[in-house]
């Protein structure tokens, strides 16, 4: 787990499919995460765990979560990577039509926007809750 996102947090919740954790701000390490800016990570919130073993856990218990470095990679890549990439390609074709800086501008700003939109409706980051591993944090 060296390379990992710990976090820390309390069992708020068990389901038939998994276990939601409610972690406390301020117990990760966000400072090494080019991601950090985009992340949840800085205040209370509630991450959904799937897993198998829901009869583990019991509400109200203290345990440990953590995301592998490759979905970092991958979220980054999503978030930040892809976005520039498009708005660079969408503002140099309109401004290679059009010769106008403004409208160049104007469509790389509104072709990342249409981006996150169709990221957000497609549910693109619903994989959230399969990349969470979890252990007591007492084992």
């Amino acid at each position: 787990m060296a390379d990992n996102m710990v976090f820390c947090g309390r069992v708020q919740g068990i389901c038939a499919d998994g276990v939601e954790v409610l972690v406390a701000s301020g117990s990760a390490d966000c400072a090494g995460c080019a991601a950090a800016m985009l992340c949840t990570s800085r205040r209370d919130h509630v991450i959904r765990v799937a897993t198998a073993d829901t009869g583990m856990y019991q509400v109200g218990e203290e345990v440990r979560v953590w995301v592998c470095e490759g979905v970092r990679w991958r979220a980054i890549v999503m978030c930040l990577v892809l976005p520039l990439l498009l708005m660079i390609a969408v503002a140099a074709c309109v401004w290679v039509v059009t010769g106008s800086d403004v409208y160049a501008a104007v469509g790389g700003i509104v072709s990342v926007a249409v981006y996150f939109a169709t990221v957000r409706l497609l549910g693109v980051g619903s994989w959230q809750s399969d990349v969470w591993h979890i252990r007591k944090l007492n084992d």
